[in-house]
C-alpha cells in the first residue's frame, strides 16, 4: 500500500512540473483604454477617413411612376443632414440616393441634403434625427461611444477585406438585430469603409516592428494600435500630412483610400496589409420615427426599395476609393508588406482581447454582443468563400475538422468545470475528516480510517485539479527567458514545449491506467479501512488525458485561456 501512494505522489509531482512548464505562459493582458472624446467637427472636416472626390457610381435605373402633376402643398419635403462634404463620394451616392426617392415617387418626396454637417455635425447627428433637427441623417455609430453598446461591434478588428463586404454585413446584422438602442428612429441602411491598414515611413514586416511606433488613430483604432505594441495618437485626418511629415507620428491606421484622398501617400514610404485584423467604421442612414410612419405605404415601400439597392452603391463607392488609394499608392513607388501566415495569427491574437472586452461588456449589459461576432465573422468566411469558390473547396473540411475540435472543447471545458467540482468536494471532505478526527482524538476516540481516507482523497483532489489550473494558466512560471526571444524563436519553444506536455502527459496517464489493473489485480486495499484503491489511477489516468486536451487547445490558441478565471 505503502508503494502504491509512493507511486501515485510522484507520478502528481511529474504532472504538476509539466504543467508548470508547459502551461504557465500566461498572455499579457492590456487593459482597455476608452475611446478618446471626439472635438465637435468642422462642416468641411469630418474625423472620418475621406477620400479624393470622384463621381459617384450610377444609380440603378428603374421605370418611374406615371407623370403626374403634383400640388405642391402635397410635396413630402425632408432633411438629410450629412457629415461628408458635398465633394465626397460618399455624399454624391447619398444625393444621389436622395435623387433616386423623387424619381420614383413622382416627386411627391424631396429631399434637401446638407453635407458637411452644416445642419447637424457627426457626433449630434443621430440624437438631430431624434429631436427633429433634421428628418434623415448620416453619420458614424463611433462618433457616440457607448451610445451604440451592441453595434459597437461592427467595428471591430474582424478581418473585413473590403468595403463591399463590410457594407453589406453591416446592413444585415443591424437588420437583423433591430437593438433597442435604434429603436428610436427608423433604420434605412448602414455602410462601412474598407479595412484599415497601416501606412508607415519605415517598414512594418512583424509585431516587433510595431513596438513603441507612434501611430496617428482615431476612435476604436487607438485600442487595436496600442494591442499591437504601439503608441496611438488620437488626432483628426486634416492634421495627419503634416504630422507625419514633420514625424509627430511614425505611421497612420487608416483606410488605404486616405492615402489619396488626403494625399498621404507622399509622407508615408511602407504599407503593410494588415486587413487580417481589418477594422471598419458603420455609418448609419436613420429617419425620424414620426416621419417615417406618417408616410403612406407606397411611399415607404420605395424608401425600402431604392435603400436596399443604395447598400451596394455604397460599398461599391468604398471599393472604388480603396482601388484608387491603392493605385496611387503603386504609383509613389512605395512597398506594399504582406504579412506571413505565422505573423497573421500573431497580429490576430494580439487584437483577440479587444473581441473579448467587447464581448464581457455586452454581457453585463444583457446583449448578445458574442452572437452578433459570430455572425459577422461567419457572414465574413461565407463572403470570401463566393469571391473565391477555389478557397471554398480547400477549406471546407478544414472548417468542417475546426468545428468538430471545437465542440470537443466545449465538452473538455465542461469536464474541466467538474473536474474542479470534484476537487473542492474532495478538500471539503479531507478537511472534515481531518478536524472530526482531532477532535475524536481528544476524547480518546480516533476515526478509524482517517488517514485512509485523506491519503485517497488527496490523490483524487490534485490530479482533479490539474485539468482547471491548466484551463485557466494559473500554475507559475518563470518566462523571462522566453520573452527575451523573438517572436518566432517564442512560438517555436512554445510550440515545441507544449507538444511535449501532450505526449509526456498521455504517456503518464497510460501508466497510471496499467498501474490502476495491476492493483485491480492483486486486490489492493487501504492498510485500515481495506477499501479498495485501483480506481484511485484510473481517475489519474482519466484528469491526465483531459490535461493533456487542455494542453492540445493551448496549442491551437495561442494566448488564450480554454477557462477564463
Amino acid at each position: 500500500m505503502k508503494k502504491c501512494f509512493v507511486y501515485l505522489s510522484f507520478v502528481c509531482c511529474i504532472a504538476i512540473v509539466l504543467a508548470i512548464a508547459g502551461c504557465g505562459q500566461k498572455p499579457e493582458s492590456k487593459p482597455g483604454t476608452a475611446a478618446p472624446k471626439q472635438k465637435a467637427q468642422q462642416p468641411a472636416q469630418p474625423v472620418q477617413e475621406e477620400p479624393e472626390a470622384v463621381e459617384a457610381p450610377a444609380a440603378a435605373e428603374a421605370e418611374p411612376a406615371a407623370e403626374q402633376p403634383v400640388d405642391p402643398k402635397d410635396v413630402i419635403n425632408l432633411s438629410y443632414s450629412i457629415f461628408f462634404p458635398e465633394a465626397h463620394i460618399q455624399c454624391k451616392t447619398a444625393m444621389a440616393w436622395a435623387e433616386e426617392i423623387g424619381k420614383r415617387t413622382n416627386g411627391k418626396v424631396k429631399i434637401t441634403v446638407y453635407p458637411g454637417g452644416s445642419l447637424t455635425q457627426a457626433p449630434q447627428c443621430y440624437e438631430g434625427v431624434m429631436n427633429n433637427i433634421s428628418d434623415i441623417g448620416m453619420s458614424c455609430f463611433a462618433y457616440t461611444r457607448g451610445r451604440f453598446p451592441l453595434l459597437e461591434g461592427l467595428d471591430l478588428p474582424l478581418g473585413y477585406p473590403d468595403g463591399i463586404i463590410a457594407t453589406r454585413i453591416a446592413t444585415q446584422m443591424v437588420a437583423k438585430y433591430m437593438p433597442a438602442e435604434v429603436a428610436d428612429v427608423h433604420v434605412l441602411y448602414v455602410h462601412a469603409h474598407g479595412p484599415g491598414i497601416l501606412a508607415s515611413k519605415k517598414p512594418v514586416r512583424s509585431l516587433a516592428d510595431m513596438k513603441g511606433m507612434k501611430v496617428r488613430v482615431t476612435g476604436l483604432s487607438s485600442k487595436i494600435v496600442e494591442s499591437l505594441g504601439g503608441v496611438p495618437v488620437a488626432m483628426p485626418q486634416p492634421d495627419t500630412y503634416e504630422a507625419l511629415q514633420k514625424g509627430v507620428v511614425e505611421s497612420t491606421l487608416c483606410p488605404i483610400e486616405t492615402l489619396k484622398g488626403w494625399k498621404q501617400g507622399e509622407v508615408v514610404n511602407f504599407i503593410t496589409d494588415s486587413s487580417a485584423i481589418g477594422y471598419t467604421t458603420a455609418m448609419f442612414v436613420v429617419m425620424n420615427l414620426s416621419k417615417w410612419n406618417a408616410l403612406p405605404a407606397e411611399i415607404q415601400d420605395i424608401f425600402n426599395q431604392v435603400s436596399s439597392e443604395w447598400v451596394d452603391q455604397h460599398g461599391q463607392a468604398w471599393a472604388q476609393a480603396d482601388q484608387e488609394g491603392e493605385a496611387f499608392v503603386k504609383e509613389l513607388g512605395h512597398e506594399t508588406i504582406s504579412l506571413d501566415e505565422a505573423e497573421v495569427a500573431n497580429w490576430k491574437q494580439s487584437v483577440q482581447p479587444i473581441l473579448d472586452e467587447y464581448v464581457a461588456a455586452a454581457k453585463e449589459k444583457g446583449l448578445p454582443g458574442e452572437a452578433l461576432l459570430n455572425d459577422i465573422q461567419e457572414a465574413i468566411s461565407m463572403y470570401l468563400k463566393e469571391t473565391n469558390p477555389k478557397m471554398s473547396k480547400r477549406t471546407g473540411a478544414l472548417e468542417h475538422l475546426w468545428r468538430v475540435l471545437e465542440a470537443f472543447f466545449s465538452l473538455v471545458r465542461w469536464v474541466a468545470f467538474a473536474l474542479a467540482g470534484v476537487t473542492a468536494i474532495g478538500i471539503l471532505m479531507m478537511m472534515l475528516v481531518t478536524c472530526v478526527d482531532v477532535v475524536m482524538r481528544r476524547t480518546g476516540f480516533p476515526l478509524k480510517g482517517a488517514v485512509d481516507v485523506v491519503k485517497v482523497m488527496g490523490a483524487v483532489t490534485l490530479a482533479c485539479s490539474l485539468p482547471y489550473t491548466t484551463a485557466v494558466k494559473g500554475h507559475v512560471a518563470i518566462e523571462y527567458f522566453f520573452h527575451k526571444l523573438p517572436w518566432r524563436g517564442r512560438i517555436v519553444v512554445d510550440t515545441v514545449v507544449r507538444t511535449l506536455g501532450i505526449s509526456l502527459f498521455l504517456l503518464i496517464a497510460r501508466r497510471s491506467f496499467y498501474y490502476g489493473h495491476s492493483l485491480r489485480s492483486s486486490g489492493e486495499v487501504t492498510p485500515t479501512l481495506q477499501l479498495p484503491v485501483f480506481w484511485v489511477p484510473y481517475v489519474m489516468a482519466f484528469c491526465f488525458l483531459v490535461v493533456a486536451c487542455v494542453i492540445f487547445y493551448h496549442l491551437l490558441h495561442p494566448g488564450r485561456e480554454m477557462i477564463k478565471p
